[in-house]
């Protein structure tokens, strides 16, 4: 059996549009079980997390300075891009 993955990329910005460095990304809730995946953002707050299998995803991401947001994404065959404002 094949299993769907996809890619997922992104940025971090805070309310000002800077990027945001070294924030945790998570997935909160996934379609089916997952394992933990979560990563840093790099210095240009930009992101890849490959998921295991498509369907609708909630990511979580926070920084000690700026809280925590939480964002929807639908993903499937095609890559998709996420930007979300901590």
């Amino acid at each position: 059996m094949t299993v769907a993955r996809s890619v997922l990329t992104g940025r971090v910005l805070d309310a000002l549009g800077h990027p945001v460095s070294g924030a945790r990304l998570f997935v909160h809730k996934a379609p089916g079980p997952v394992p933990d995946i979560s990563l840093l953002t790099a210095d240009d707050g930009s992101f890849t997390l490959s998921l295991p299998q498509w369907g609708r995803y909630e990511l979580a991401c926070s920084s000690d300075a700026l809280g925590i947001a939480f964002a929807t994404v639908e993903v499937g065959a095609s890559n998709k891009v996420l930007v979300m404002t901590l």
